[in-house]
């Protein structure tokens, strides 16, 4: 007699009605038209109605469960719901494996949709998972196991690929994994109420079993599951992992609150302009560092003449430099700008000592910041320079007695003071180092597209302007 395999068949991205979209299915997988099905292929007499003999065995299963499941049949399972996604499911008996080949095959006549199998061999195992589109296999797991394994959640855990491939929101797949810690903690419990394991019914494990360890075990384990539980519906993860097409309003209000945040402060902000490399050099002046945001206000020297396009400075007709026109403003950085303002630097370099350009990212969303020159221009005439020096000290001045203190902001020396000063600390440059990479690995797959998204296909790398500032002399 042949070992059955269970397999239960979800279907993902499915538009038309399940017990419409099962005749097709078992045509392409089995070759069995429901509606004039032939019984006598599975031992019936010819008298059975072949066109309304797939209603009665659906019946059957509603009624029986899967002890009246037949060979290659597809049945209407109770779908898959979790967390509002829902799916439909089917259930199918076949002998010896789980239906890969012809499910491979179905895919290829749907390429449009995506099959996930959760199949087990009785009664010895394996057990196992597909995920199947498109005639190819995209995932699979395949783990031993046993209906006579009492211990089979300890032994071989097995997590479920399906829910990596449902259209769940990051906040959601939070969700999930809390629920994936609740349903280790039941499992635990389920062992040690198992009648098998409380009354091991060959070898004498009941008898060896420290009995006051294991009540304490599962009054813990049970403490455990009711807390998590309480826990879980006090946690929201909404807001906390963002979807890409949230970072626009989002962001937006980012930018609203920082542009207020400079108005308050009473300085003229520097911000980036859409379609425009805004060029800029830091100043070594007074900085204001704000714990309640992350905020730090930084003085530059903006550089009104710059190419709008390419941040650099272009020679006159003559051959000599154009003039500078300029003036002081206030950038507002986060600690992700600061890093990135850091990573433009050589190692012999300071960040008062070479020109930046300041756009927005190619998708809109964030700043980019990326060095055009290698000196800072205001720095070569040394009349330009003491200038901008003195009226620089006098802003810095002012701007360190307005802020004097207020609650929540820090007068910091300059920049520098800002690179190496984190949450009330000292740190040293490899912490600061340390905590961009850590940063960068505790990331999701999808805040690091976010990254990407903030340089974009079409943007110019560093080089790109550091080559274009090679020609300002």
């Amino acid at each position: 007699m042949a070992n059955i395999c269970k397999t239960t068949i979800t279907i993902i991205g499915l538009q038309e009605a399940p017990e419409t979209f099962v005749k097709a299915l078992s045509k392409v997988m089995f070759v069995i038209d429901l509606d004039a099905m032939d019984a006598t292929k599975w031992g019936e007499k010819r008298s059975v109605d072949g066109k309304t003999w797939y209603s009665i065995l659906t019946d059957e299963f509603r009624r029986e469960g899967a002890c009246a499941a037949r060979y290659c049949v597809l049945y209407p399972h109770a779908p898959y719901n979790r967390l509002g996604i829902t799916a439909p499911r089917y259930y199918v008996e076949t002998k010896w494996e789980p239906p890969v080949d012809e499910i491979r095959k179905a895919s290829k006549a749907f390429p449009e949709l995506t099959f996930h199998l959760d199949w087990w061999l009785m009664e010895d195992g394996p057990v196992g998972e597909f995920v199947i589109r498109n005639g190819k296999i995209v995932e699979s797991i395949q783990r031993n196991g046993s209906c006579y394994l009492f211990d089979w959640d300890v032994c071989y855990p097995l997590l479920s690929l399906l829910p990596a491939h449902l259209p769940y929101t990051l906040a959601q797949r939070g969700a999930l994994r809390v629920e994936d810690a609740i349903q280790t903690i039941e499992g635990l419990c389920r062992v040690l109420a198992d009648d098998r394991f409380k009354n091991s019914p060959y070898t004498p494990f009941s008898e060896c079993r420290d009995s006051e360890k294991t009540e304490k075990l599962q009054a813990g384990l049970a403490a455990l599951h009711d807390s998590l539980v309480a826990q879980a519906k006090r946690l929201d993860f909404m807001g906390v992992f963002l979807e890409e097409r949230e970072l626009t309003e989002r962001y937006a209000r980012v930018v609203e609150a920082d542009e207020a945040l400079m108005q308050s402060l009473g300085v003229e902000p520097l911000f980036p302009v859409h379609g425009k490399a805004v060029r800029f050099a830091i100043l070594p002046f007074a900085v204001a560092s704000i714990s309640a945001n992350c905020r730090a206000i930084v003085p530059v020297l903006h550089y009104l003449n710059a190419d709008p396009v390419s941040g650099t400075y272009k020679k006159q007709p003559d051959g000599s430099a154009p003039p500078i026109e300029w003036e002081i403003r206030y950038l507002c950085l986060t600690r992700t700008d600061i890093m990135r303002i850091k990573n433009l630097l050589y190692d012999d370099q300071t960040p008062f000592d070479i020109d930046i350009i300041l756009a927005l990212s190619a998708c809109g969303i964030g700043k980019e910041f990326l060095r055009v020159s290698n000196q800072a221009r205001w720095k070569k005439d040394p009349e330009l320079a003491k200038e901008v020096e003195l009226m620089a000290a006098e802003m810095s001045d002012a701007f360190a007695a307005k802020l004097a203190g207020r609650p929540g902001m820090t007068i910091l020396d300059d920049f520098q003071a800002v690179e190496t000063t984190q949450g009330g600390r000292e740190h040293t440059a490899t912490d600061v180092w340390q905590c961009a990479e850590e940063s960068d690995a505790g990331r999701t797959g999808l805040e690091r597209s976010e990254n990407r998204c903030m340089l974009g296909d079409g943007a110019r790398s560093t080089s790109d302007f550091s080559a274009g500032a090679a020609t300002e002399g």
